[in-house]
């Protein structure tokens, strides 16, 4: 049996990206947002980000348009710890042949089909000194029987990298027809500022819980 690269699974990975095409085209449109966790597993937690794969309908301007402003925002975020960037990982891998292979084979995985390994993510971890692995991706399926067209998306997700957890995940959609570069930038630009809000929502120390731990604080002093 030949070794496992990160060549082979890129290439099993993007095998099923039909597959992943039928999914996001059967989807309900709108924003759908899955938080199956408290602030407080997501808050001020160190992460680093996932260098997506771009799929093949999104213009590459596009695909780097959208992953630029949510990176740059996330890193800029007050409620986001530190974050390790797609450039910092360019500069630690170099020379680091095994730890460029899984950064890849994850990003890989989290991005075309959504989903992560456990064992990658907690290498990653102890490697990096991080705790989260946040990924976003922009998707467009073409739809020449469709009449309200094809379908535009973004989601993003973050997982916790040491246990390989769900922690959060956000999912925009909408039927449309995208056949202009302004267009794509247009829908780039709307749909990245909706997941960053939702993110930062998602992420941020909310009042009440803020209050009530003070308040229990207080009470036992």
């Amino acid at each position: 049996m030949q070794p496992l690269t990160a060549r082979t699974v890129k290439r099993a990975v993007l095998a099923l990206l039909p597959v992943a095409c039928v999914a996001w085209l059967a989807a309900c449109t709108g924003v759908a947002e899955l938080t199956p966790v408290d602030y407080e597993r997501l808050y001020d937690r160190p992460a680093v980000m996932a260098q997506s794969t771009r799929l093949e309908e999104v213009p590459p301007q596009v695909f780097e348009r959208f992953m630029n402003r949510v990176e740059a925002a996330l890193a800029a975020s007050p409620n986001v710890g530190r974050l390790v960037t797609r450039a910092d990982m360019a500069r630690l891998s170099v020379g680091e042949r095994l730890l460029e292979q899984r950064y890849r084979v994850l990003s890989d995985t989290l991005s075309v089909v959504d989903f992560g390994d456990r064992e990658i993510s907690s290498q990653l971890a102890r490697e990096l000194n991080v705790e989260l692995v946040i990924v976003a991706q922009v998707v467009y399926e073409p739809c020449a029987h469709c009449t309200e067209g094809g379908l535009f998306g973004a989601f993003a997700s973050i997982l916790e990298a040491g246990s390989g957890e769900l922690l959060y995940r956000v999912h925009i959609s909408r039927r449309t027809t995208v056949t202009e570069n302004d267009r794509f930038d247009e829908l780039s630009d709307e749909f990245a500022a909706e997941l960053l809000s939702a993110i930062d929502h998602a992420i941020q120390p909310k009042w009440h819980r803020l209050r009530f731990k003070a308040l229990s604080q207080l009470a036992r002093s």
